[in-house]
């Protein structure tokens, strides 16, 4: 998902890793994309910070802790997580 955002050119290159229903905007892509442009991504650490039922609260931050952002991910049977980057309800759904 980093990698996508680094070089989306439409929320549609990202958010095929997120959940449907969330409203994306570019801004969106672009805070991720610069929080972690200078960092692998393969190098950004991802903890755990609490968890909800099947909502999972992450904290993606690099290596020296120079830049870090808040995810919300939904376990999904504990099979793969289903990042949610964004803001939910779509607006345009009400």
């Amino acid at each position: 998902m980093i990698s996508a955002s680094r070089d989306a050119s439409d929320t549609h290159d990202v958010c095929r890793y997120v959940t449907p229903g969330f409203k994306y905007t570019m801004s969106d892509v672009d805070t991720l994309a610069n929080a972690f442009a200078t960092v692998d991504p393969a190098d950004v650490i991802v903890t755990t910070t609490d968890q909800l039922g099947t909502l999972v609260f992450l904290t993606a931050s690099t290596p020296d802790g120079s830049a870090l952002i808040d995810i919300t991910a939904t376990d999904n049977e504990g099979k793969r997580a289903t990042i949610d980057l964004g803001s939910y309800p779509d607006p345009d759904d009400q």
